[in-house]
């Protein structure tokens, strides 16, 4: 398949009043920061196969996407202290390719899996956009068990992020480093669910595991967490 497609998104909520502490530092709305925050459009080109059979299918997609004031998050400076906000930079592209397959092992067990391979620009300064994996990596299994029991489990890898690093925050004369790159980082998630009919449903899992260790400038990351519920449809 081929495919052409044009998009619009004005900024959001957060992209536009966020004003709050993070744990990879403080954070601030574009119109807080008194920046006029316009919104972006997109020209996506894609190339895509896919196919299927009885026990497998899958999908291969190249793609190219044309950025026009694009909104990115930067960093800034509020009041005396750097601050991570969105500006419109300048004209920026992104391209890669993903691949997305599934396969029956057996009637009951379901392997999943989906590579991303993603090269970002930003058309004026030459470098990489900020806070854009390189590479994703997904592995999954599904089991039903019965009828009612579904069990899965889910391996994924996010690859490095590039970013600007302020090595002395709050001081006088802060030092930034514009080629900073992040950590990549390995999560396993378990779930299970039961149908106790066909009106409720319980679920339950851990979410990483291996308790995996996430850069504070990507965000909190609570660690290994377990959670449980349950569903009712009418």
């Amino acid at each position: 398949r081929a495919n052409f497609a044009q998009g619009y998104r004005t900024p959001d909520i957060r992209e536009m009043y966020i004003q709050k502490q993070t744990p990879n530092g403080l954070q601030i709305g574009a119109d807080v920061m008194g920046y006029d925050l316009k919104p972006e459009s997109t020209n996506s080109f894609e190339v895509g196969l896919g196919g299927h059979d009885d026990r497998l299918r899958y999908d291969l997609v190249v793609y190219y996407n044309q950025v026009s004031d694009m909104i990115s998050q930067v960093v800034g400076t509020y009041n005396g202290n750097a601050a991570y906000t969105f500006e419109n930079i300048a004209n920026a592209n992104t391209k890669g390719l993903e691949l997305s397959a599934g396969y029956m092992l057996t009637k009951a067990l379901e392997a999943n899996f989906f590579w991303s391979e993603l090269q970002t620009e930003n058309e004026e300064t030459k470098k990489e956009l900020e806070f854009q994996p390189e590479r994703m990596l997904m592995v999954g299994l599904d089991y039903e068990a019965t009828q009612e029991l579904n069990l899965g489990v889910l391996a994924k890898h996010v690859g490095q992020q590039h970013y600007t690093d302020v090595i002395n925050r709050g001081a006088p004369t802060e030092t930034k480093n514009p080629n900073a790159l992040t950590n990549a980082y390995n999560i396993v998630n378990v779930n299970i669910n039961y149908d106790i009919n066909e009106m409720f449903t319980l679920y339950g899992g851990v979410n990483n595991v291996s308790d995996e260790k996430v850069d504070d400038v990507l965000g909190s990351s609570v660690g290994r967490y377990y959670f449980a519920g349950a569903r009712a449809h009418f």
